[in-house]
């Protein structure tokens, strides 16, 4: 295991989680009860609201561009989940994706047992998801979410917990970046969110919630960016005669100069371009990140400054999974995610949790707090599907871990001097 010693005690940064599991006591669970905690989900959760929209008639832009490039096996698959999936599907959606994924089942278990508040983010029967990686559908679930508890709510002070894996906490800093203000008109994010129901909110709304979240955990997600966006850019590169020497940089050149403006071609190819290119590892920490992310003259820089202020206002940590060379469940729960990791590693020698390099979960301040697990896969830590080989987390035990993150989490919001607050 390996983290950030500033805010970990360096015991417990080279202890496997389990070890830090004593510190969770009743006293603990006292704490935690007066927090209301936001479970969100990554891609996993986006595919099956495609599915969902695809059964109710919307468009489904994975599934299209799976079509465009192969045509007649595309229409054999769409006319297929058309006659024979939907049907059911929209009557039992839920329990489908329970059974084939099973996001953060241990987590709700573990909560209700222990009567600690949680909800998952919002049914997106409503709104369903147009394609995995859907920032601005997943904005308005989570924005559902907010006002849902808001609304049951008997008390005016709410202290919100916001949980994301893979997509999921992507999805929470876009949220979190949006209630503090920081896209500014002229970048990209400016416009993707421009629809979205927390642009709407009042500027009053945005500062109450913004403070209302103490704390945040973002396991596997893609704050600094996603190493298989870049290679899946140059592919598209490839297939259309792209001359470039460099695709990646071309495509964050030609978003940035023409997306912003509204001059970007509305094709799903080209929001699929938009779509990678924004998540890319080379666009967030390159651009993004360093408030790089407009050509527009005199545009505020924001984003290093809202992500210090969000730092400052929360409790954060951060958890990335490696797969190592000689992971030992390959050899008895083959796992998709897991094998291609290792592949991936050993063409580029990279550390990554299927698919991504794991320290782009690293919320990018000293302060905010990480570790970077060993041996686990992409969704070993919130998956947990009833079907072996999605993910290790079908077969292992996540209690230990809920119970260290949650700790973690507790000890940082009372050095914030938020527990204090009265219980409901």
């Amino acid at each position: 295991m390996e983290c950030n010693a500033g805010e970990l005690s360096q015991s417990t940064c080279t202890a496997d989680p389990a070890a830090a599991e004593f510190l969770f006591d009743n006293e603990t669970i006292t704490t935690l009860k007066k927090y209301q905690f936001i479970f969100v989900p990554g891609g996993d959760f986006d595919f099956f609201g495609e599915l969902l929209g695809l059964c109710e008639g919307h468009p489904a832009e994975n599934l299209d561009a799976f079509i465009d490039r192969h045509p007649a096996l595309g229409k054999k698959v769409k006319g297929f989940i058309l006659k024979n999936v939907c049907p059911s599907y929209k009557r039992n959606n839920s329990n489908l994706y329970n059974k084939f994924m099973g996001a953060y089942q241990e987590y709700k278990d573990f909560f209700s047992n222990n009567k600690i508040p949680y909800a998952f983010l919002a049914s997106y029967v409503k709104r369903p998801l147009t394609h995995i990686g859907d920032r601005a559908g997943k904005l308005d679930l989570l924005a559902d979410t907010i006002d849902s508890i808001g609304a049951e709510s008997s008390t005016r002070d709410r202290r919100f917990v916001l949980i994301g894996h893979s997509f999921g906490g992507l999805n929470i800093a876009d949220f979190l970046v949006e209630l503090a203000g920081g896209h500014a008109p002229g970048t990209p994010e400016y416009k993707l969110f421009a629809n979205t129901k927390v642009r709407r909110w009042p500027l009053k709304k945005k500062e109450k919630i913004f403070n209302e979240i103490k704390g945040a955990a973002f396991i596997n997600a893609f704050l600094q960016g996603d190493a298989g966006p870049e290679t899946r850019l140059t592919k598209v590169a490839e297939e259309n005669k792209l001359k470039s020497a460099d695709p990646v940089g071309y495509y964050i050149q030609y978003i940035l100069e023409n997306y912003p403006s509204g001059r970007l071609p509305d094709t799903p190819q080209w929001r699929q371009i938009l779509a990678f290119t924004l998540i890319s590892a080379r666009y967030r920490t390159n651009y993004y990140l360093q408030d790089k992310n407009t050509l527009t003259p005199n545009v505020p820089k924001n984003i290093q400054s809202t992500f210090e202020r969000i730092a400052h206002n929360s409790a954060i940590i951060s958890i990335g999974c490696v797969v190592s060379r000689s992971f030992q469940e390959l050899r008895d729960d083959p796992n998709f995610l897991v094998f291609r990791s290792r592949k991936k590693w050993k063409q580029e020698n990279l550390p990554n949790d299927g698919m991504v390099n794991s320290y782009a979960t690293i919320f990018p301040l000293p302060s905010a707090e990480y570790a970077i697990l060993y041996n686990k896969d992409h969704g070993t830590l919130v998956l947990k599907p009833d079907i072996p080989g999605i993910s290790g987390g079908h077969s292992y035990n996540q209690i230990p871990f809920i119970k260290t993150l949650l700790k973690h989490l507790e000890s940082k919001m009372k050095e914030k001097g938020v527990s204090t607050l009265p219980s409901k």
